[in-house]
């Protein structure tokens, strides 16, 4: 009987919120604004429960509606609680949302207070301030930048506030320890990587949108003195001749650079440290950056003691992710960007790998380290003057058909979603189909306010 009472006042509520929810008749309002005091039943006296139990049920039916006519798979989460979800096991290409799965990977691996270190060195110590040979050692930094580069960067409303590592620092640092003249030039070595600068797996047009990978790479792995050429051909010796810009800029004599492999042993001469890695990260995440995706890989291949490349970067991501528990069925990694359209990736997964930020502190840059609607990173630009400017936090991924966004919005409460779209429709299309879907999560319970449905006294 308890339970048939429980149940009839529950159906009671629902039917109440239901009611509150939609626009009154001019009828309503007249009888209303001449009664005295507020109604008997209000949306304030219907549990909360109920309510949020309405509002899932209308955001399911609105993220629904969006989502029609592409293959996709969304989930909504309460914490923990689930609140809409379409096929959150459904395998779709991801584009750049598979970063989040990368970057997990990574801090596993790395740790979020880890740093590059690159290395300037020679084969014996400087003489009457003259080195034969200087030897610039690439170890993988995906930020190493010169002055007009970290101008660019700050620039630009997409990158502002990006990690760099400056090269002109290291500069400083050689012509701290009283060289002046480098007969033999400043030799670039890269051969912690293999030489695979582009993934097969993209397709060519892709190509202008990555500079050149490798494990030492400056600017973005693109030429000129701020990287906005196109990409590197020989990136190890592009940065070679950038510090001896640098170097020449400071009075230093030296000759033309060139690339090589460094001597065994060698003498360090300067060195230069990256921010750390949740730094790294942050920027990898925000401004969505592929070439740090691809050197991430390559990196964790070389820290399981395998060969620098993709394929064994990958492998890694993926032992690392499973020990994080995070699930991995339907979930296929070809490369660290997501520009391959051979990945694949869930909203399981994705959201695992968001809840991870919050659950341990060494993985918090997963939440923290996302684009934020009208402020930073890829959606810098996006959503000025909505509720969701500096309320939506999120990974973005775009393709020609590909939609994605995961992160967290904070409108009304902290709420967890993940959607990867998957169809026929532009880049552009792609923008406004996940805008749509992000609006409709912040908006849940999508119920008004109380104190509008009762008269003033």
């Amino acid at each position: 009987m308890r339970r048939l009472l429980i149940g009839v006042l529950l159906l009671g509520g629902i039917a109440l919120v239901v009611a509150a929810l939609r626009p009154p008749s001019a009828s309503s309002v007249a009888a209303r604004s001449s009664g005295p005091g507020a109604p008997l039943w209000s949306v304030r006296r219907v549990p909360s429960a109920v309510t949020d139990l309405v509002g899932a049920q209308r955001l399911q039916a609105e993220l629904s509606e969006i989502a029609a006519g592409t293959q996709h798979c969304f989930e909504v989460r309460d914490g923990t609680a689930p609140l809409a979800a379409a096929a959150p096991e459904a395998s779709e290409i991801p584009a750049s949302t598979l970063k989040l799965l990368t970057a997990a990977a990574a801090l596993y691996v790395l740790g979020p207070d880890y740093r590059y270190t690159t290395r300037a060195v020679a084969a014996s110590e400087p003489q009457g301030g003259v080195v034969e040979q200087l030897y610039l050692v690439g170890v993988g930094d995906p930020v190493l930048s010169t002055p007009e580069r970290v101008a660019e960067i700050a620039a630009d409303p997409l990158t502002a506030g990006s990690a760099s590592t400056p090269l002109a620092q290291l500069a400083d640092g050689i012509v701290a320890v009283g060289v002046q003249s480098i007969p033999g030039g400043v030799i670039g070595v890269d051969d912690r990587f293999d030489t695979e600068r582009f993934s097969p797996r993209w397709p060519a047009s892709y190509r202008s949108e990555i500079g050149a990978v490798g494990a030492l790479v400056v600017n973005g792995g693109k030429t000129g003195p701020s990287g906005a050429g196109g990409p590197s051909t020989d990136p190890a010796l592009d940065a070679a001749a950038q510090l001896t810009r640098l170097l020449a800029a400071r009075g230093v004599v030296v000759g033309a650079p060139g690339r090589g492999r460094a001597p065994d042993p060698s003498v360090p001469i300067a060195t230069v440290a990256s921010p750390p890695l949740t730094e790294v990260l942050t920027s990898f995440l925000a401004s969505s950056d592929n070439l740090a995706g691809e050197m991430l890989v390559k990196e964790l291949a070389v820290r399981a003691g395998t060969p620098g490349t993709t394929a064994n970067g990958v492998q890694v991501v993926m032992e690392r992710l499973a020990a994080l528990g995070i699930p991995l069925e339907g979930v296929t990694i070809v490369d660290g960007s997501g520009l391959s359209r051979d990945d694949r990736a869930t909203c399981n997964a994705l959201l695992a790998t968001l809840a991870l930020g919050r659950e341990d502190p060494r993985y918090a840059t997963l939440r923290d380290g996302l684009a934020v609607a009208g402020e930073r990173g890829t959606l810098a630009t996006r959503l000025v003057g909505t509720p969701l400017a500096g309320r939506l936090v999120a990974k973005t991924g775009s393709l020609n058909g590909v939609s994605g966004l995961a992160g967290v919005t904070t409108t009304r409460r902290p709420l967890d979603f993940a959607l990867l779209l998957n169809g026929q429709f532009s880049e552009s299309s792609a923008l406004t189909l996940r805008e749509r879907m992000a609006a409709a999560v912040a908006a849940y319970p999508n119920a008004p306010d109380p104190d509008t449905l009762v008269p003033a006294p």
